[in-house]
Parts: structure tokens; sequence; C-alpha cells
């Protein structure tokens, strides 16, 4: 069927055609499109080869995995095209249209596939359209060639059942050389073009070809942690037959690109040897630095130039100040929000007898065992958060049984002796779940850290409050709680109706923790860190990041940074929808505006998380494309800092694999310079790895004795004073606040939210009687304080209150409130 003769005939197929011998399947270095209706369907998707099955067949999805543009505006102005990342000498275009979503009975809905268009491709060096951008941008005076116009055939549907299948749209493109990109520039899709929904779309784009240079770079383009010995390989060009090769190889880039025979690295025989596509270092290369080599071919006596690739070596791992790191082993949490852990965070597949904490010597390079779920009861549990005793004799953790049970906190000697279990389900646990209908309701003690008092600080959700933007009473909310270090005298420190995260101690005594700050907030924002006395006094504000465009990710496991000034470290993930708090690491120097984005420094800029619910931006993809699966680039987690400038991470470093891939995490080493290397990974590949933590003593911090008014603790009162309510108050001129309201914010309790969702009486995702989709929440007045000329205001209170105030004026109207 398919035909050679020039202009480019459409040729319309069911299942793929088979590609000549020499021809490939082209990996993309990007895809690019004039708009995105969402990130589930960002260009990205387009090329996406893990959405394809081994018979390369693509299953039709109404809803992501493809892509769509935005609604609104103009069919014609939508468009979409392929970076190909270097010139090919091209063979076929293969097109999977957009998969007709049956849609609820909408009919705009209906036929979103691309109909008319034409098929563009173009040479380095052409005008590159830019997102946003309209129709016009694809011309002969931008370097670009229209080779087809015409209708691609319609999708398929995705009402069940649904089948694989191949393009529905196959182009001949032989005779076209040289060229880089590939675009579609769209006119009219299959549906009805109505105003709110004139989005088109294309499922998968896949180009075939034949390379015109070296090719397929092992270590590949921009690798990082590369060891200081790696032998350099590529595959021949599929377009030419090489009598041989020429590499050069040198950290000065401009002479590589250039073919300075300065850098020049093959010697004579090597260069007439077809055969041989390898180079061996004569010498090792240098730690922590960037390369850029290349690889010329010669084919019939003439040189054709290669694509300068580079790639950076790996960190020394010697004298880092500590024999052994002590870390966690399993998979990876499968929750779909940041915080669900104790809800959804480890469903039946991740209980493993191989769970458990282990040791891994550096010295030596062995690895072992201190305790596993094999020798905890049920033999099959999941391991949580770990945290190491100051003297590194003892490490605290948490542990989930089986399915039906919640975390709870063990503690065991690093050597494997004197395991003992310090929390215990609550008495009345079983009448909880009967009460609740639930029979995998439990409450949960998670997060362990030790105390320089001896105590244990730890999150709960034995507070039995419900997040706030669901109804559900298994949505719990986790507060701080300590208790003794035997499991005695528990104590609940906060009462936040938010929940509260990975504690950890200050060097100067004080409990830093991540609190999910969204009263009256968008549910989204508000991910801060907190610091307080370890009684639960004092609490502070240390980083809360207000700005919109920086404030979606979920700021989680922070850990203070040594030397003189203050910073700490931490990882960002997603919000919704996908758990594990992984992404980038960022450094937060806190002596800058905590509410602003100044003090943020991502160690780890190939990843960014995306401006929305969820999702990871890579540098691979120029941060256009949406990632919801964490195919397309590296993520991180659980950063343990060395130094100021050196870190223990968490990292999935395979880009292309999914970000819950069993095996996806080892335990790397990372800099400020952005270097990194390899340190240890699951021999197996059946789990990952988790909280790296180097094994040392530590100086135990100043126990912190809070001051206590003898006469107000007699009447159960507190003394609160505001030194200035104008304080951050932006656009209130001095003198207008003359009171505050005084308030509690009030958490939503299990028992709340169980009969509203019962009744059916909430609105959203909100039980009854609290505002719609996380905006406004319960509050309990407590009175009203004058406000003096200073801007001062003195008043008590009850305590162990969660306090919030507005600022009022001489009417009492709200004038701001705290946030």
């Amino acid at each position: 069927m398919r035909k050679a003769a020039p202009p480019l005939i459409a040729v319309f197929v069911v299942a793929v055609l088979a590609r000549t011998a020499s021809a490939e399947i082209i990996t993309p270095a990007a895809a690019v499109a004039s708009t995105e209706f969402a990130g589930v369907v960002g260009p990205g998707h387009l090329i996406d080869s893990t959405r394809l099955n081994a018979s390369n067949q693509h299953t039709p999805r109404a809803w992501g995995g493809n892509w769509l543009s935005a609604d609104r505006g103009k069919t014609q102005d939508h468009w979409v095209y392929i970076d190909l990342g270097v010139p090919w000498k091209l063979d076929e275009l293969r097109i999977w249209n957009y998969h007709e979503d049956g849609g609820p009975g909408i009919p705009e809905l209906l036929g979103r596939g691309v109909k008319a268009c034409s098929i563009w491709v173009a040479s380095e060096g052409a005008a590159l359209p830019k997102a946003g951008r309209v129709a016009g941008e694809f011309k002969a005076a931008n370097g670009w060639t229209q080779v087809w116009t015409g209708e691609l055939n319609r999708g398929p549907s995705t009402m069940a059942p649904v089948s694989p299948i191949g393009p529905t749209n196959v182009f001949e493109l032989a005779g076209r050389t040289g060229i880089r990109y590939v675009a579609i520039d769209i006119d009219t899709r299959w549906g009805p073009d109505a105003y709110t929904t004139r989005s088109a779309g294309l499922s998968h784009i896949q180009v075939t070809g034949k390379s015109l240079a070296a090719n397929h770079p092992i270590p590949s383009n921009a690798r990082r942690a590369v060891a200081i010995d790696h032998v350099l390989s590529w595959t021949p060009p599929s377009a030419y037959a090489p009598s041989g090769y020429e590499v050069y190889l040198n950290s000065d880039q401009q002479k590589v690109a250039a073919g300075d025979v300065s850098v020049k690295v093959t010697a004579a025989d090597a260069d007439a040897d077809s055969a041989n596509t390898q180079y061996k270092l004569t010498s090792a290369l240098s730690h922590a630095t960037p390369y850029f080599w290349r690889v010329d071919s010669i084919v019939d006596g003439k040189t054709i130039p290669g694509r300068t690739w580079s790639f950076r070596t790996r960190l020394p791992t010697n004298n880092l100040g500590f024999d052994e790191i002590v870390f966690v082993k399993r998979k990876p949490y499968s929750s779909d929000h940041n915080y669900w852990v104790v809800n959804n965070g480890t469903s039946a597949d991740r209980f493993l007898a191989e769970n458990g904490i282990y040791v891994y010597n550096l010295r030596t390079s062995e690895t072992r065992p201190v305790i596993t779920a094999a020798n905890l009861p049920g033999g099959t549990g999941v391991v949580g958060k770990l945290s190491l005793s100051f003297d590194a004799k003892k490490v605290i953790f948490d542990y989930r049984e089986d399915t039906t049970s919640g975390f709870r906190i063990w503690e065991v000697s690093v050597d494997g002796t004197g395991l003992r279990q310090l929390t215990f389900p609550p008495t009345d646990e079983t009448e909880k779940v009967a009460r609740y209908g639930k029979a995998a309701f439990h409450t949960d003690d998670m997060h362990p850290s030790y105390l320089p008092d001896g105590g244990i600080v730890f999150t709960s959700s034995r507070c039995e409050h419900g997040v706030l933007c669901f109804t559900q009473p298994e949505v719990v909310s986790v507060v701080l709680h300590r208790m003794d270090a035997d499991g005695g005298h528990m104590t609940q420190l906060t009462q936040s109706p938010v929940s509260e995260f990975s504690p950890v101690v200050l060097d100067d005594g004080r409990i830093m923790y991540h609190r999910w700050e969204y009263v009256d907030r968008g549910a989204r924002v508000g991910k801060t860190f907190w610091a307080m006395n370890p009684d639960g006094s004092k609490s502070e504000e240390l980083f809360g990041l207000s700005d919109s465009e920086h404030a979606t990710g979920a700021f989680m496991y922070a850990q203070p940074v040594p030397g003189d000034h203050p910073q700490i470290v931490c990882a960002v993930g997603p919000h919704f929808p996908q758990g594990n708090s992984v992404g980038p690491i960022k450094l937060i120097d806190l002596s800058k505006d905590t509410r602003t984005s100044a003090p943020l420094t991502n160690l780890t800029p190939d990843v960014e998380i995306a401006p929305s619910q969820g999702g990871w931006l890579f540098a691979a993809s120029n941060f256009e494309a949406v990632s919801n699966d964490g195919v397309g680039g590296p993520l991180y987690t659980h950063p343990f800092p060395i130094s100021a400038s050196r870190f223990l991470v968490a990292h999935k470093e395979d880009e292309s694999i999914h970000y819950m891939e069993n095996g996806a995490y080892g335990i790397y080493l990372i800099d400020t310079a952005g270097n990194k290397s390899l340190i240890y990974e699951d021999e197996d590949g059946t789990v990952s790895c988790w909280h790296p933590t180097p094994m040392f003593v530590r100086e135990v911090p100043d126990k912190i004795h809070s001051p206590r008014l003898a006469a107000l603790q007699k009447k159960d009162q507190a003394l609160c004073v505001v030194t200035n309510v104008y304080e951050g108050m932006e656009g209130i001129d001095p003198g207008r606040v003359k009171y505050v309201r005084v308030m509690e914010a009030i958490g939503i309790s299990w028992d709340a939210g169980y009969r509203s969702g019962r009744q059916g009486d909430g609105a959203g995702l909100q039980a009854s009687a609290v505002g719609h989709k996380s905006d406004v929440h319960l509050k309990k007045i407590h009175g009203i304080a004058t406000v003096h000329a200073d801007g001062s205001a003195c008043f008590t209170v009850q305590p162990n209150k969660n306090l919030f105030f507005q600022a009022l004026d001489v009417d009492y109207m709200e004038l701001q409130r705290m946030r």
C-alpha cells in the first residue's frame, strides 16, 4: 500500500507496517505544542514510548497519556512539532489520532481528534514557533517545507471494550534528509467546533529513519554520576557504512565541538576499525567534572561530524567522615497524595519479608540487615521512616504489619538486638472500626525522632481529626505527639486542624516539622516548615512560601544544614496525584524573606514541580511537558546533609521508568555544584532505598526549659502578646486596626466527617458547616482584644488552643485575617 512517489502520500492502516532493515524508531528530544488542556494531556505524552506495547500498539484512552490542546480560542490555531534532537534521513511518520471521548452525552466532547491538517518538516536552523503562538508559523520563509495536506483518519472509540491499535495514519517520508523537526499544523477537528471546546488532539507520534551520524551514546547524553573509567560506546549511523571513527574527548566543549586535533583521542589503527564502536580510556578521568565528546564517522574517505555529547563524572565517595549509612528498604509508597501514606500508601503488594532497616559499609561495600519484616509481627510488613539516636547506637522507626493495622513505633539497636515496640493501638481501636464501618480503619503513629531530653517526638492520627478538604473520617490529619523513651506518658503537643509531618530536632533543641497550613487558604499551597519547643510551646513559622508560582509543591522531610548560616534542605513533591514526596531537592536560606521564593535554591535543577495540582517538569523536555508518572526525568527525596555542600539522597536516576517502580530509588551523594554519585542500590532491584542517614555520633542539643507563669497556670490561662499587628499587613495604614478578634481554628473530627458523609450534607470536598473547597473553615470565637496605638495587643487565652486572629477596624469589621 505504501507509495514512494512524491508528493507525500498518506497511507491509512490499522496495524503498523514493518520498518525497513536499516530504519529505526527515533527517540525524539522533545514535543512542543501551541497549548495544552492540562498536564495529563501535555505534548510530552505524544512521544512517550512507554505507552506502546511490544507490538508497537497504543491503547485508546479518552483522557491522559495523549495530547489535547486548550479549549476556547480557534481550532486552526493549534499545532505541534517534534524535535528529533539531531538531523535524520527520514523513513516514515506514524500518527495515532486522538481517541474520541464518549463523554457524558455532551456532543462537543466527541471527535476531538485532528481532521484537516498539514505536515511540515525542517532542518536545523529553522525558526521554531513558541507555545501560545497561532497560525502562520509554518512557512518557507521560516525554513519549513510542507510535505502533505489533507484529512487524518478518525481516532477509534474509547467506549469499552478497548483494544490496542497500530497507527491510524502512516506517511512515507523517504528521501527527506537532514531533517530535525516534524510538525503538524491543525485546521479542523472531527467533532463540533463549539466555542467552549475547540480543543483538538493526537494520541501518539512516531518517526522512523536512518541516523546520519554516530548515535545512541553510552553514557547517554547529559548523563551524570559516570564512573571515571567508563568505556565510551556508540552505534554506527544507519544511513552509511563507515570504515572507521574518530573520537574527541575533553572538558573543553568548544574544542570538542570544533574537532580540535588536540582533543582527538583515537589512534590511527582505531580510526580504520569499522567494527570498533567503543573507546576505552587510557587513563582515569577526574571526579566531579563535566566532559564533552563526539564521534566522527569516516565514509568513503570523508569525515561526517557527529553531535557533541556530554556527561559528568561521579563524586568521590571516600573520606566522607563516616564509614556506614543506615537506611530503609521497601517499595515506593502507593499513595496518590503526599499526605495519604496512612490511607492508601501501603497497598497489599508493598508488604514484603525483606522490607526493613539496613546498614551499608562504604569501605567494604557490604550490606547487612538491622531488622527486617521477617522478624517483626506479620512477617511481611512495611517500614516507613527511621531516626538514628544521637549516640548512633539505636534507631526508632514506624512499622505497619498488614493492611488492617496502623503504623506503630519500634526501636532496635544498630546491631539488631534490643528490639521493642513503643506504641500500641488505642484501647478503643476495635470500637472505632465498628463505629465508622471501615474494616481497614486504624490510627497511626509515624515519623519518630529522638529528643535531647531522652523523649521521642512523632506524628499521629490519635487526635481523631480529618483533613479539611474531605469528609471521610479515614482521610486523617496527623499532628505531633511526644512520649518518654519507653513509650510512656504519651502527650499530644499541638491542637492543629491540619496535618504535621516529619519532625526533626534542630541544633538549638527545638523541633522542626512540616505543617500543611491551609486554614482559609487553597489546599495546594501552604506546605510550610515550623519550629517549636519540645513541650509544644513557642511555635514559630520558619518558612511559609506564599507566592503561588512556587507554592504548589509539598515541602517535606526537612533537615538542618551544618554551618553557621541558617539553612535547611528538604524534598519537594507534587500535591496530587502522586505520593512519596519525590521531586527536586531544595535548599532554603532562612536569612532571606521566607514568604517568597528568594530563599530557594534547587540543588537538582533537572527536575521541578509543575505549577498545578501535580506532576513534574524535566530539563530533558525543556520544562514544557508535564509528567504525571515520573517518566522523562530523575526524581529525588529524603535529603540528609553531610556538610553545607554535600547531601545523601534517595534518587531515581533511570528516566525511563515510573516513579513507583519497585527498585527505582537508590542511595546517592549529590553536591551544590550539580554532581552526584551512586552509593548503593538494591542488588536484585526488587525494593528501593530510603532515608539514608550517616552513622556518626552527634552532639546532643541543650534541653529547652519553657517558662511558666504560675498565677496564670493556676487559672488555666496563657498570656498572648502581639508586638505589632501591622507587621506583614500590606495596604493597611497604621492606626486603622483597633481590635483583634481572637478565634480558635477547629479541626474536623472523625465523627463530624463521618456523619456529614452519611447524611450527604457536605459541599464539594467539605463536611457540613465547613466552607466549600478548602477556603473557609470552622472557627470558635474566644473574644476581642484592644489594639494600642503602637500596634500591640495583650490578652489571656485558654492554653493549648490553635489560635487564629482577625484584624478589625473601629466598627469591628474585618480588615485582614491571619494567614
